[in-house]
Order: C-alpha cells, then sequence, then structure tokens
C-alpha cells in the first residue's frame, strides 16, 4: 500500500475530477486518476444495442449511444463491458419484444472509438440465436478488434485473455452464473490455474449473475464471490441485475457485484436509468477504483453532476459494509 501522502494527492485529484463534472464542462478532463504511468482501464456494465436503442440509433446515427462518454473512455488504455445480446449481418430489433437481442455490425464502431478492447460474452444473452448466432458476434467483434470473453455455458471455452499495457500483464475470466449448471468449484479452479500460470498478471473476474432489479446482492452471489476470491481473482465485477448492487471488500478482494446498466433502453425505473462506471487504475503493490455514475438518458449513460454523484454514492455507502463507506462516498476505493 502507498503512503499517506500519496494517497492524500490521488484523493485530492480525484475531487477535482468530481468538481470539473459537476459544473459540466463540454471539454473532457484528462485524467481521471492521478498516476500517468499506471495501468488504466474502464469497466462498465451491461451494453444493449438493440431494441429501442438500435431505432436509436437508426434515427440519429450509429454513434449515438456512445456520444457524451466516448471521450471520457478515451482517458483509459482500454475499456471494458459486458456484450448483452448478438451482432448479426441479419439481425431484427423487433425480436428484442421477446428477449432475443441483435444489434446491426455497424454499431460496433462507436465501441471502438471509444477504447472497447474486452467484451464479455459469457451471459444469457449471447445465445439468443444459438451456436451460430454466438460465433457470428465473436467474429463481429473480432474483425473491429475487440477480444470477445467467455462463453454462457463452458467455463472452459475460451474464457481466458490476456493483455499486456504499459509493460503489466492484465487477465480476464469471464463466467455465466445465471445457469443452473454453472459449477463454482470449476470455475475457482479456473481462476486458481490461470493465477498460477500468470502470477504477476492482475486477475479480473467479470461474471453474470444474481436477482434482476434487486438492488442488493443474494446468498449465492456472495458464495461464488468469495470462492473466486479466495482461488486468486483480484477484482470481481458483476452484471445482469439491472441495477447498481453493493460493494464488498474481502480478504484483499474488492467485489462489485452490479455494475447496473450502461447502455440499455429500461425506462421503466430510476434505478434502471442509473450505472457504476469504474475506473481502475494499477500500480505496483496497490489498485485504485474511481466510481463514476452515469445517467442513462434514451439510451445515452452521461456522467452525472457533482450533486447527483454525491447522493448516487451516499446509496451505494449505505447498502455495503461500514467499513467501505467512506472511501465510497469519496469516490475512490484503494487496495
Amino acid at each position: 500500500m502507498r503512503n499517506a501522502a500519496l494517497a492524500g494527492i490521488l484523493a485530492i485529484s480525484l475531487i477535482a475530477v468530481l468538481a470539473i463534472f459537476g459544473v459540466q464542462r463540454k471539454d473532457p478532463f484528462p485524467e481521471p486518476l492521478a498516476q500517468r504511468d499506471a495501468v488504466r482501464l474502464a469497466i462498465v456494465g451491461d451494453i444493449m444495442l438493440g431494441r429501442e436503442v438500435g431505432t436509436l440509433m437508426d434515427t440519429n446515427g450509429y454513434d449515438y449511444p456512445l456520444k457524451n462518454i466516448s471521450a471520457f473512455l478515451k482517458n483509459f488504455d482500454i475499456s471494458i463491458g459486458n456484450f448483452e445480446g448478438t451482432v448479426r449481418d441479419i439481425y431484427n430489433y423487433r425480436d428484442g419484444l421477446k428477449l432475443k437481442f441483435s444489434f446491426s455490425p455497424k454499431s460496433l464502431t462507436q465501441l471502438v472509438d471509444a477504447n472497447f478492447s474486452i467484451m464479455s460474452l459469457a451471459n444469457n444473452h449471447a445465445f439468443d440465436y444459438d451456436t451460430a448466432g454466438f460465433e457470428e458476434t465473436r467474429q463481429k467483434l473480432q474483425s473491429v478488434g475487440i477480444s470477445p470473453l467467455g462463453h454462457p455455458y463452458d467455463v472452459s471455452k475460451g474464457i481466458v485473455t490476456t493483455v499486456e499495457l504499459k509493460n503489466r500483464l492484465v487477465s480476464f475470466l469471464g463466467f455465466n452464473a445465471t445457469v443452473p449448471a454453472f459449477d463454482t468449484l470449476k470455475a475457482a479452479d479456473l481462476v486458481s490455474k490461470t493465477k498460477s500460470e500468470n502470477p504477476s498478471s492482475t486477475l479480473i473476474v467479470l461474471i453474470h449473475w444474481g436477482d434482476e432489479y434487486v438492488a442488493t446482492h443474494n446468498a449465492t452471489q456472495e458464495k461464488i464471490a468469495h470462492a473466486l476470491a479466495t482461488s486468486g481473482a483480484n477484482l470481481i465485477i458483476g452484471t445482469h441485475p439491472h441495477v447498481v448492487q453493493d460493494v464488498e471488500l474481502y480478504q484483499d478482494t474488492l467485489i462489485f457485484y452490479s455494475l447496473g446498466n450502461f447502455v440499455f433502453d429500461q425506462n421503466f425505473s430510476a434505478e434502471t436509468k442509473k450505472g457504476l462506471m469504474l475506473g481502475v487504475e494499477l500500480h505496483a503493490t496497490s489498485t485504485d477504483v474511481g466510481l463514476f455514475p452515469v445517467n442513462i438518458v434514451r439510451s445515452q449513460p452521461t456522467l452525472m453532476n457533482k450533486a447527483e454523484r454525491t447522493l448516487f454514492l451516499e446509496t451505494v455507502s449505505k447498502k455495503s459494509p461500514a467499513a467501505l463507506r467512506d472511501q465510497i462516498l469519496k469516490g475512490l476505493l484503494t487496495f
């Protein structure tokens, strides 16, 4: 853990960032966190580019969903998210009414422009169009330079992605725990194996799990999270509930049980129209995680202003363990 002086500088830096965004400056502030030489990752929740989102893109352009957030994401080395559906040459937005999501290949350009390099397919919509749709999605993502992460049913199929950033290795695993057959022990074994093969690598697990529209994690999520943490995961990040859930520090592993939505058309509640974006900064002996909540207005994520952010982080802090509340309120966690 770094010394107190440096931690203070980081906190002051983040406060300055929040103040700048609080007055809604149009030009993006260039430093989400403090250290230029650190590895920086932006990690977001569910991205769904079909149904009403697709219709909005047809009307307003394929850069429409990320128009308000793309410049901010470019401050990071790479961006990572959960790809909630399929991308196909033959797509049908209306199938979204039956909860089968398909997107236009043209929608991928905006993801590349916003630094998205990894998209998790370990979720309950990656097989909306069966194996053929899944494989076409993988190919379409790879063709624009985005690595597809994980498999919705088999934890052994292509779920490990390792990237080298600024001479540092970062490994990602993707799991879908929404299926009854999810094997926690098998997943934990894979975490342990991956960590042992790359002991110097930071290991981040993206996992789909939990109860939809429920603001706190359940017992099954906790059991899985603790098993993965014990096996060597450094950071665990959840999706699927479509709302932001609580945060936990277990042993030395920080767990975000759900980041909620990022690009979605779930306009039926205040909670589904908010999401949490993480700015992860990796250092030699510690990790800083900046909390950047967003409003999702007509499927466009936009950074909250200062007052909105304060209220949002208060809500997250109250449902998280007391030991983390002060850090959550400041919008910066160090572990």
